[in-house]
């Protein structure tokens, strides 16, 4: 039991409360003639813990509140962008074409395809979710309102590669996903989805979504596929979806965010991350193979590799051992080859959270998905084990303030802003172990298609999904910054850290090796340069070559080359002046 928690039992049992009161001192309630002279002291010396705790508990039943008001549908006058819509849209005003928030997944079917059907179900998915049709058009006054537009009719592109060969069918499917992946919005006049359907042959076909981030997430993916696979069943059957009608829209969520981000809530978050992020470092220091442009790019590759099921079960036994999540464990562990990488101890890394923290948003498709700051002191070269204590204090914290958007924090921090890099992190980490959900549609079934990510939000992203298999890790990185060489060296010491570690927690972090043993007896090889050199001193070694090789190069810069005699002749001219 904490001292504030002790303190507060021993109150109790006198049947005293304590709160804060208008002028922010605390105010002792209850039987005060209990309060002896003894019990006054302790909560005199607890002061300032005291304040803290109050108010910490204000603002969790403020939460608590808010979070089980259920959202109630807005009217067209209180029409209104949520703050990651806001901030999207500022985005692709100042970068003109922008594709980095472009969200594609291709749908490969084998079978026999309802052509009428998939056009009919989409028109439905389109018209049950009102951020699929909304656009976003700018005021006179400079601000931006969401307009939800009606609609009939919705174009499915259709391109037919079924008469060509299949070397050449791939040629092609790939260059229409790299148009549908580099092809921008416009947020002024487009629906936030497109679908392109692509025939290989008389019963394979491929689905090509593209949705603008503005309009959905990583979640919002799921549900999409999920009611698009119920809608196209129910049509081929000619029977009703069974699918719940919406209650509320995302629209009726962005006013209810607004209303939920304000007063207590966000002025005791504010003052967390305020504190939390003084004077972090505004940018990386990790080494960069290219010198980064002056506005940033999100021209990007992917890496990837697997960490293996018996590395995987070590370490969820250390999380048992330590009472941790693998997502504490991993994202320490990466923050530790981030410091020793860029050789600096303050490491600030992002990681993306769900952001629905009302569950009347669960069945919502839109931008939901929040970042969430975690930052890393290693300047004590002290046991792994001992910095993952540290660092799981410091994610659960973070988890407490989730509720602040990423963008309001950035607004109201003001950090020193840069076209050529992201705010407060350009470093990501992200661990998925949630199965994804299947889905059958009738007469079809699914076979993968293959799709290179081609955008990188920011600098460095380390996905990392767990399956049955062990970690499957995905290295998103900016092409204008890192070569593939450097990541793939980059995941290879990462790997190596992650078996050392998983068999020995308790060493000190600096004594984790990024080399492989292998590596590692080759520098010995390669470093045993032990020779016996002459006691003659050197310009007397220096004349003695010029005697024997006087025709020999001795110094050659770019185009120009000096003999032994020549060099000779000079440094003596030199000598004598």
């Amino acid at each position: 039991m904490t001292p504030i928690k002790a303190l507060l039992a021993l109150l109790k049992e006198n049947q005293l409360s304590i709160n804060l009161g208008d002028d922010g001192n605390l105010k002792v309630r209850g039987h005060t003639k209990n309060l002896t002279a003894e019990l006054a002291e302790k909560v005199k010396e607890q002061k300032t813990d005291l304040i803290k705790w109050i108010k910490k508990q204000k603002y969790l039943n403020a939460i608590d509140e808010l979070k089980n008001k259920p959202i109630e549908q807005s009217t067209n006058a209180d029409l209104s962008l949520s703050y990651s819509q806001q901030r999207l849209w500022f985005v692709d005003q100042i970068e003109e074409n922008n594709t980095a928030y472009n969200m594609f997944f291709p749908l490969g079917l084998n079978g026999k395809l309802d052509l009428e059907a998939l056009q009919k179900s989409l028109i439905t998915l389109i018209n049950r979710h009102e951020v699929l049709r909304t656009t976003f058009v700018k005021l006179e006054s400079g601000k931006v309102r969401p307009v939800i537009n009606a609609i009939e009719t919705f174009e499915l592109v259709l391109s037919d590669l079924s008469c060509k060969k299949a070397e050449i069918q791939k040629v092609f499917l790939n260059k229409l996903i790299s148009q549908e992946i580099n092809t921008s919005f416009d947020l002024s006049q487009d629906n936030m989805v497109r679908a392109k359907l692509v025939k290989l042959a008389e019963e394979e076909h491929v689905l090509l979504f593209t949705v603008h981030h503005i309009a959905s997430d990583g979640w919002s993916q799921s549900i999409l596929v999920n009611e698009f696979s119920a809608l196209y069943r129910a049509n081929v059957t000619d029977t009703e979806s069974q699918l719940p009608p919406m209650a509320i829209q995302y629209q009726d969520y962005a006013q209810w965010q607004r209303e939920f981000i304000r007063g207590e809530v966000l002025d005791y978050q504010l003052a967390y991350w305020s504190d939390q992020l003084a004077e972090i470092p505004p940018v990386h220091d990790l080494p960069l193979d290219f010198p980064r442009p002056s506005q940033q790019s999100h021209s990007g590759s992917v890496f990837e590799h697997n960490i293996n099921q018996t590395t995987v079960l070590n370490l969820k036994q250390l999380c048992t051992k330590f009472d941790v999540t693998l997502f504490m464990l991993l994202e320490t562990a990466f923050s530790l080859l981030v410091s020793r990488l860029s050789n600096k101890q303050d490491i600030v890394i992002g990681t993306p959270i769900a952001g629905r923290h009302h569950e009347d948003t669960e069945g919502l498709l839109g931008f939901f998905v929040n970042n969430l700051v975690l930052r890393t002191d290693l300047s004590e070269n002290q046991a792994f084990n001992a910095l993952l204590a540290e660092n799981k204090q410091t994610i659960l914290d973070a988890y407490s303030y989730q509720y602040i958007p990423f963008e309001l924090l950035v607004e109201n921090l003001q950090p020193e802003r840069n076209l050529s890099h992201n705010p407060i992190f350009q470093i990501v980490f992200g661990l998925n172990n949630n199965k994804q959900s299947s889905f059958s549609l009738p007469d079809l079934t699914l076979f993968p298609v293959d799709s290179d990510i081609k955008q990188a939000k920011v600098d460095l992203e380390l996905s990392i999904v767990e399956d049955q298999d062990g970690l499957y890790v995905n290295w998103i990185y900016n092409t204008n910054l890192f070569s593939n060489e450097s990541i793939s060296r980059f995941a290879d010491y990462f790997q190596q850290l992650i078996e050392q570690i998983s068999q020995d927690p308790f060493k000190r972090i600096g004594d984790y090796s990024l080399h492989r043993e292998d590596d590692l007896n080759l520098l010995t090889s390669l470093n045993q340069t032990d020779l016996t050199y002459e006691t003659k001193p050197l310009i007397s070694q220096f004349i003695q070559q010029a005697k024997a090789t006087p025709d020999a190069i001795a110094l050659r810069c770019q185009e120009e080359t000096l003999t032994y005699q020549a060099l000779a002749s000079q440094a003596e001219r030199l000598a004598h002046y």
